[in-house]
């Protein structure tokens, strides 16, 4: 129900990917109670031909070439506290942190992943996550979007669409059974 984009000029592996997906997923999952088969992550890494126009960034008036940044798209939620939207900024920062920053830049650096984080000229930092509460309306595998903290009571009034989705092969539809049967954010990816 969220979508996480994830703009990069650092090359991230496929396994680095992955291991952002599924982290982001379970974080997303956990501090919303949310079902992680509606939660959608889209990588936009930065083109690196002289040729081709990529985004142009700038910060504080001067081009940045160098950046990395999340900017997540969530559902308004009203009664959560603004706390909530901060401890998810710093989980989706300590995401990149453990998977993109885990070994020095350099054998000889000195300096730590703390000391550095958000840098502008460390190439494998996250130099920013925005938060938005901007998705008003939507669908998403054929079902409308309940309204943020109503999951549980959407989830019970489509069970026997998910249900029957799931018997006729759809792994999503299987995997979100499985977890409306465990209660949402409880499962781990």
């Amino acid at each position: 129900m969220p979508l996480y984009e994830i703009h990069h000029s650092t090359p991230l592996l496929p396994h680095q990917l992955s291991a952002i997906a599924k982290a982001i997923t379970n974080l997303h999952c956990s501090t919303f109670s949310a079902p992680s088969s509606f939660v959608n992550i889209v990588f936009h890494p930065a083109t690196t031909s002289e040729t081709t126009i990529g985004p142009a960034i700038y910060v504080g008036g001067e081009q940045q070439h160098q950046t990395n940044y999340i900017i997540g798209h969530l559902r308004p939620r009203p009664s959560k506290p603004r706390d909530t939207l901060n401890t998810l900024v710093e989980g989706l920062t300590a995401v990149w942190n453990e998977v993109v920053r885990a070994r020095p830049l350099d054998a000889s650096a000195q300096t730590t992943t703390a000391t550095t984080s958000g840098r502008l000229d460390d190439a494998r930092g996250l130099h920013n996550v925005f938060l938005m509460e901007d998705i008003a309306a939507g669908a998403e595998q054929g079902f409308v979007l309940p309204v943020a903290g109503r999951d549980a009571q959407w989830a019970e009034q489509n069970m026997r669409e998910f249900e029957r989705r799931a018997g006729l092969g759809d792994r999503s539809m299987g995997r979100l059974v499985g977890e409306v049967r465990m209660g949402f954010g409880r499962s781990k990816l």
